[in-house]
């Protein structure tokens, strides 16, 4: 028996079912990309350090930083609160 004949239809309408309607945050921060490799600095509240990126998620929510100093490998939620930036340089673009 499937679960989904216990769902009540709601005819698709948000917020008509049991669940309350999910909120969607208008205080995220979206970062840039950053690079596998790429050394950056990031505040994440009380945690703040220096790093090199050692993965992401494909869409940038999630970043994955082995921390300077022998810190240990931290994960970093894209968003309220967290700052994160590149110390990488990189040359400007040409203009010609």
């Amino acid at each position: 028996m499937s679960n989904d004949q216990d769902m009540p239809d709601t005819g698709g309408e948000p917020g008509s079912g049991s669940h309350p309607p999910v909120r969607m945050s208008r205080k995220r921060t979206k970062h840039p990309r950053f690079r596998t490799g790429e050394h950056v600095r990031f505040a994440d509240g009380h945690l703040i350090g220096t790093g090199v990126v050692d993965d992401s998620t494909k869409d940038g929510s999630v970043l994955w930083v082995w921390a300077d100093g022998g810190n240990g490998r931290k994960m970093l939620l894209q968003g309220r609160g967290t700052s994160v930036e590149s110390l990488t340089y990189a040359p400007p673009a040409s203009l010609g």
